[in-house]
């Protein structure tokens, strides 16, 4: 459906994005973009 499972964080250039904010991205050449696991809680 083209859409992020839950939990996982989007960074731009090490700067993490809102899920909110991801539609509206636009990317640039040589952006460098992350996808990361939610931390864990202990």
């Amino acid at each position: 459906d083209g859409t992020l499972r839950r939990g996982l964080i989007v960074s731009i250039n090490n700067t993490i994005i809102h899920p909110s904010n991801l539609q509206e991205l636009k990317l640039c050449e040589n952006d460098v973009v992350d996808f990361m696991p939610a931390p864990s809680g202990g």
